[in-house]
């Protein structure tokens, strides 16, 4: 799973069922803890998921997305897929990234401003 995971993150490649760090993957592993989160934003906006929903958001006067709207973009874009776990952790990792707040009373995810 951790290796699919840096896989997707492009932090790693598997030719011939090796693990290779990638020059992304060792830019984050040699990044200062305040690089990495930076590293770790731009990285999710190249995942398709995350541009979808940070795009949208960012259309929206309030730039929040309903967890509703998220949840049904996920099972759109990953059918195959749990959509609550798959939800969860966009959540993290874009907490992580300092991409999105999650507000669990209002269920809005919000675009975090870069200060």
């Amino acid at each position: 799973t951790v290796v699919k995971a840096a896989e997707q993150l492009d932090f790693v490649a598997t030719p011939k069922q090796t693990v290779v760090m990638t020059e992304r993957g060792r830019a984050f592993v040699k990044a200062s803890p305040a690089e990495r989160k930076a590293v770790w934003r731009s990285t999710l906006l190249d995942l398709r998921l995350f541009r979808e929903i940070h795009d949208y958001a960012l259309r929206r006067e309030n730039r929040a997305v309903d967890r509703a709207d998220v949840l049904e973009t996920i099972a759109l874009r990953v059918p195959h897929e749990n959509s609550e776990k798959v939800f969860k952790t966009l959540v993290r990792w874009a907490r992580y990234g300092k991409l999105f707040d999650y507000d669990e009373n209002s269920g809005l995810l919000t675009v975090r401003d870069l200060k």
